[in-house]
């Protein structure tokens, strides 16, 4: 319904939340528009449930467009098809990473979306985009494996867009999308080259003692590694179930359910989703607590020698991913058996 009725027959390609309500949507498209909805007001005018109708704010209709769906603002900077979008920890800015190898920055404070600077210099597809903590520092990666560093701290204007040369190694960044860099390294198994993974996420846990990286690639299967990813080949778990090339992967914030003990727990949820296949998982990590537990009292074990393969599949690893359907129109799809990957020999178990 937003799709086609609010984009007025723009193709949506992207989409980020603001993180600090949830009250803004940026919607990319593959026709170089981003479109900015609010959240309606009025209640009469919202979706069932927890899933709320975005209304439009102000703008000038497009030629052509249905009056009876009038459009969103509508940021028209990029000639290209849009790739990412990502709004700044502290909400005042909005990154949009193009197919024009651009990265444009708008200033996200008031409806208006004002254009603050354009951020050139890569050489292919921009495709991911992260912001540090402080919101000072944005981390690009591109088609042609390129990973760069700019200046997107709103408090020095002047520099604002411009490319970092120095080395960013202690800078803690908000989120994980790229796939590049010092912190998953390790994520390509034997067999993959640059261009099979797709897409990863970290998991943000609050008090950073829980900490996991999710990978989805080319051959349908979700990965899940300990974060950071640095070691060669690192030992990981990998989860069919797509029954083809996965395009996306997001962490959900964490919620709370009843145990079987009957008392709350909190729990952590995962999002995929397929790209021919056109499906959408949601997986349900679980947590093998007593092991973490006599793991940490063991202390750290190093081997010079990787673990014989195991004969059998195991039941699904801990830490696992279950899936589960995400509503009732997507068919049920049973669990993906999980098995740890071997890295080469000195690897570790992850």
């Amino acid at each position: 319904e937003l799709g086609f009725g609010s984009l007025n027959g723009l193709r949506a390609s992207c989409c980020a939340f603001r993180a600090c309500d949830g009250k803004r949507l940026a919607v990319g498209t593959l026709e170089g528009s981003v479109a900015i909805f609010k959240e309606s007001d009025d209640p009469q005018n919202g979706w069932s449930g927890k899933l709320k109708r975005l209304r439009h704010a102000k703008s000038e209709p497009r030629p052509g467009a249905n009056p009876r769906n009038p459009p969103a603002i509508c940021i028209e900077d990029s000639m290209q098809a849009i790739s990412e979008l990502r709004y700044s920890p502290d909400q005042r800015t909005l990154a949009v990473a193009s197919h024009d190898q651009f990265i444009w920055l708008y200033n996200a404070e008031s409806d208006e979306y004002e254009r603050l600077a354009r951020c050139v210099g890569h050489s292919a597809t921009v495709s991911h985009i992260d912001f540090s903590v402080d919101s000072r520092v944005l981390q690009s990666v591109c088609n042609a494996y390129e990973l760069l560093y700019w200046r997107v701290n709103r408090d020095e204007p002047r520099s604002l867009g411009m490319q970092i040369k120095s080395d960013q190694r202690d800078q803690e960044w908000a989120t994980w999308s790229c796939t590049l860099g010092f912190d998953v390294m390790g994520i390509w198994p034997s067999g993959y080259d640059r261009s099979d993974i797709n897409m990863v996420a970290r998991l943000n846990d609050e008090n950073r003692r829980l900490r996991y990286l999710a990978a989805v690639d080319d051959r349908g299967g979700v990965m899940l590694f300990n974060y950071p990813a640095v070691v060669e080949k690192t030992w990981h778990y990998f989860y069919p179930g797509h029954s083809s090339h996965v395009t996306n992967v997001k962490w959900l914030l964490p919620s709370t359910e009843k145990g079987s003990n009957g008392e709350e727990e909190k729990v952590q949820y995962l999002l995929t989703a397929g790209g021919h296949d056109r499906a959408l998982f949601q997986w349900k990590l679980i947590r093998d607590v007593e092991l973490e537990k006599k793991r940490a009292e063991a202390g750290p074990k190093r081997s010079k020698t990787a673990e014989p393969p195991q004969k059998a599949l195991p039941p699904p690893s801990k830490p696992a991913l279950n899936i589960s359907n995400i509503d009732n129109d997507i068919a049920d799809a049973a669990p993906g058996t999980s098995s740890p990957v071997e890295s080469p020999a000195g690897g570790d178990k992850k």
